[in-house]
């Protein structure tokens, strides 16, 4: 039984991989109740966004978070102000406004997802942007 499933294994790792190799991500982060970004991240970003360059790109997600203080309300608003700020880098920086398919707030991340002695830290890393690049895949040739 085992000898059987050791190739379907195989497979199913090697797709992982593939899928895992079609994504680029990065992270932006934020002080608390801001959505300005800081010269050392933008500076980052300005770094994968170089990194595209020779890349075909299909579409680009823009997700906004940030951390458990404020109201639903101001926390919708706030992860979306650093969403369409990190769309603004991009779009200054000649990426084709057509390949950003998502610029979305998500709001607060919960803190109780993770177990953390130093709850600012956590807070700290629930500001934050998530940008998600997906590859194009090719299309198989056609066998004549």
């Amino acid at each position: 039984m085992i000898k059987k499933t050791i190739p379907y294994l195989f497979l199913l790792i090697s797709s992982f991989s593939v899928l895992a190799q079609e994504k680029l991500t990065h992270e932006v982060y934020f002080e608390t109740d801001d959505y300005h970004v800081l010269s050392t991240e933008e500076n980052r970003l300005l770094l994968f966004i170089s990194g595209l360059d020779g890349i075909d790109i299909e579409k680009i997600s823009i997700y906004g978070f940030c951390d458990d203080r404020g109201s639903e309300h101001y926390n919708l608003a706030l992860s979306q102000n650093r969403a369409n700020a990190i769309k603004t880098v991009f779009s200054n920086n000649e990426i084709d406004e057509s390949l950003i398919s998502n610029v979305d707030g998500k709001g607060e991340v919960l803190l109780r997802i993770i177990k953390e002695d130093q709850v600012d830290k956590i807070r700290g890393l629930n500001r934050k942007v998530e940008i998600i690049a997906t590859k194009k895949v090719p299309k198989p040739k056609k066998k004549l």
